[in-house]
């Protein structure tokens, strides 16, 4: 250790201390509010050449621990002294502070400043130091904690913006499905271990609720987890358009969000239990939301949505309107949880040369992103066609496994390449204001609560997907083996692939 024989940090006048691993956790909060920082004998190594002189010169080094470690992975070969000299040299001076001396009065106000709640939940690090401060010793971790509240609800952006060739981070087009991001504070509380949060999102265009997500719930994401958040996503429904007010002006989209906590299973509660509750509306709100990438800031969400009069059309000379509206047919229905369905598959893979991803797993753990479906899979075309495979594992077809045939034509099933790799005339899935339609499965009685989408009863099939795609079977399309697909996509500027995921429907 470097730190002239500092070994740890001790803690006293704390109220709500806990264990982290081999470190001292220490949560502030309104009504506890401070804490004191010291050193004493027992935190110095043996050899230290002047341990009073070590105590009493102390310095510490404040910084949230995800932007400490955001930067050990961009700089993992830096010694220690170089690396904390990268990190405050290029981290605004609002990012830490250095603090000094023993006995060190520690208070909430130096996480929480102007009453700004972006610290709220985060955990920082305070690290004791002489020449550098080490991560490795026992250094002291606290969080500031509040009221139980919806932090923000923001529009999400991909890396080129929903509209590629302008990169106008806060647009989308009619005909897109949009994300965003739901960021809560103690909702709910990851100390109650029962609880969920239950919240519906709606989506605001001039005053009106124009779509709503349906009802969706967050669970805590594990110890420590004081902060979750939770991804709903929205079509831009193409017959918005109709009520567009002024070509010449973007409509504005905000979204409005309530929600409580509620018991994640059955559970003997007290008469007195406290359910926390919280609102939040993004046309109210006027603070911007960043999250760290790569050592920088990165603005990517948006407390509101910008939709141009007819901005694709104009864009991608009707070809990319066509696209789109093969997305909105085929649907952007969000795989949030396993379910059981005989016919179906695991897993998506793409690749393109030496690059691939996958981008559904339905085993994936309850805590991480299972369905990426509605992300981009960026391709840069050179001069010639790009090859790109799209493989299903764990393919389940009749006759083998039950088929119900949803989204297929009366009495057809998934059983051929043609029925799973649909690229013909899609049926669309009832969609409305609330969501997509679901009713009960009740093929297989063992498995009760089984709910699958069902075709529109007010739209027709799709216009032809190959053709709006500008694709040809045998030309740019190809069969690779039952449960692949090979695509030779043609020079475009920047070619975006994007993938849609159906319940017990293999794939369309």
């Amino acid at each position: 250790m470097g730190t002239a024989g500092i070994k740890k940090a001790l803690v006293k006048n704390a109220e709500n201390i806990r264990s982290y691993g081999s470190h001292t956790f220490v949560e502030l909060n309104e009504t506890s509010a401070s804490f004191t920082a010291y050193l004493d004998e027992t935190c110095l190594g043996r050899n230290t050449a002047n341990p009073r002189k070590t105590m009493a010169e102390v310095k510490w080094l404040l910084v949230r621990q995800h932007i400490w470690l955001n930067y050990k992975k961009l700089y993992p070969d830096l010694g220690k002294n170089d690396f904390f000299n990268k990190l405050t040299s290029e981290l605004s001076a609002t990012d830490y502070s250095i603090l000094s001396g023993n006995d060190l009065n520690f208070t909430r106000s130096l996480l929480i400043t102007n009453n700004s709640g972006s610290n709220l939940g985060a955990i920082h690090i305070l690290m004791p130091y002489t020449n550098f401060p080490e991560y490795e010793i026992g250094n002291i971790f606290v969080v500031a904690l509040g009221a139980p509240k919806i932090l923000y609800a923001q529009f999400t952006f991909p890396k080129h913006g929903y509209i590629p060739l302008e990169n106008q981070e806060k647009r989308a087009a009619y005909g897109q499905t949009v994300e965003a991001v739901v960021y809560t504070h103690l909702l709910p509380d990851w100390r109650k271990s029962l609880m969920k949060f239950e919240f519906e999102v709606e989506l605001i265009n001039k005053g009106e609720v124009v779509s709503k997500s349906g009802l969706k719930f967050m669970v805590h994401g594990g110890d420590y987890h004081y902060n979750n958040k939770a991804i709903v996503r929205f079509l831009i429904d193409a017959e918005w358009q109709k009520k567009h007010e002024d070509k010449n002006k973007d409509e504005e989209f905000y979204l409005r969000i309530k929600g409580n906590e509620a018991f994640s299973a059955p559970t003997f509660a007290s008469p007195d239990t406290i359910y926390n509750s919280g609102a939040y509306d993004s046309q109210a709100d006027t603070a911007d939301w960043t999250r760290m990438e790569d050592g920088k800031w990165v603005y990517d969400s948006s407390r509101v949505l910008l939709v141009p009069y007819d901005t694709f059309a104009e864009l991608m000379s009707g070809f990319e309107v066509q696209k789109n509206e093969m997305i909105q047919y085929i649907g952007d229905i969000e795989y949030e949880y396993k379910e059981y369905d005989p016919c179906g598959y695991k897993k998506i893979k793409i690749k393109s040369e030496d690059r691939q991803r996958y981008i559904f797993d339905e085993d994936q753990v309850e805590t991480q992103k299972i369905d990426e479906t509605s992300e981009y899979f960026a391709i840069i075309a050179g001069d010639t066609a790009k090859e790109v495979v799209i493989t299903i594992e764990n393919l389940q077809q009749p006759p083998n496994f039950i088929c119900t045939g949803v989204l297929l034509k009366k009495d057809e099933q998934h059983d051929s390449w043609e029925k799973v790799f649909q690229m013909g005339n899609v049926q669309p899935a009832e969609h409305r204001s609330t969501g997509y339609q679901t009713v009960e499965d009740k093929s297989d009685p063992t498995h009760q609560n089984d709910r699958d989408v069902y075709a529109s009863k007010t739209k027709a099939p799709s216009k032809n997907v190959a053709s709006s795609q500008m694709l040809q079977l045998d030309v740019n399309y190809f069969k690779e083996g039952e449960n692949g697909i090979k695509l030779k996509l043609p020079f475009k500027p920047v070619v975006h692939l994007e993938i849609e995921r159906k319940k017990d429907c293999p794939f369309d």
